[in-house]
């Protein structure tokens, strides 16, 4: 399925809050992915220096700093990175607690927990397709209040002009 296929909703229109909800969870797979290879560099220069400091113990070798700078930079990076999407997150969170049973379960579940479909129905004892069917119904619930609270936001901003 092409990605652009994957936000389509009725006649054609993008439903921005499922777009919005899966970048934050493939940004969050990213950072976990990331996360790993630094953790393996870090990994590979450790076992790296303990061969080499087992070929000789009567000379001192010693890593450059650059090498190790270069690890701390990457795992700088990814710890700001992180900070942003835990900050989305929070956002997200907050808006699906506004949320009504069940969609509050299924959305904190999908895209909190980030269990698969499968998931959610083997915990909430659903079956596979109803879950799909509380999570477009979710989404659509809180594009809606998204987009009464966007209304709201500009009724109240045309007041406080007058």
């Amino acid at each position: 399925m092409k990605i652009n296929n994957l936000f389509r909703y009725k006649g054609g229109k993008i439903l921005d809050i499922k777009k919005e909800l899966t970048e934050y969870w493939f940004n969050y797979q990213y950072y976990l992915e990331k996360l790993k290879d630094v953790k393996l560099q870090k990994n590979h220069l450790d076992e790296s220096y303990e061969r080499m400091k087992s070929i000789t113990s009567k000379t001192k070798i010693e890593i450059p700093a650059e090498v190790y700078q270069k690890i701390v930079n990457s795992q700088l990076a990814e710890e700001e990175a992180l900070l942003l999407i835990l900050n989305k997150k929070k956002q997200i969170e907050n808006e699906i607690n506004n949320l009504d049973q069940p969609y509050k379960i299924v959305l904190y579940f999908r895209y909190i927990r980030l269990n698969s479909f499968g998931e959610i129905a083997n915990s909430l004892n659903y079956s596979t397709k109803r879950i799909y069917q509380l999570h477009q119904e979710g989404l659509n619930e809180l594009q809606a209040k998204r987009t009464n609270s966007a209304e709201e936001n500009i009724e109240l901003a045309n007041i406080s002009k007058h």
